[in-house]
């Protein structure tokens, strides 16, 4: 157990002392950014945004439908009772 303690502190001392040695010493190597160097918009963006959300709201349908068309099959094929009304019989 103290053999743990031990081993921790060494540990821990060694990475705060190797962490705050390379933040202090500026060997970063930094560009300066700015908004001149961010790429500049081409093209129409209500075009882009139409053509988009088209395809989005086809695959929102086509998801709604098909869940819908499989609560249907397991409706009617019996598989599943959604219990909607309470049993005829208490048996």
């Amino acid at each position: 157990m103290q053999a743990a303690r031990v081993w921790n502190s060494v540990v821990r001392k060694t990475i705060t002392t190797t962490t705050r040695r390379n933040y202090q010493k500026g060997t970063f190597d930094h560009i300066k950014v700015s908004l001149n160097q961010m790429p500049v918009p081409e093209g129409d963006f209500m075009m882009l945004h139409h053509a988009r959300n088209r395809k989005y709201n086809t695959v929102l349908a086509a998801g709604i439908l098909s869940v819908g068309f499989g609560l249907f099959l397991l409706r009617t094929t019996g598989i599943v009772h959604f219990n909607f009304s309470p049993p005829e019989t208490y048996e």
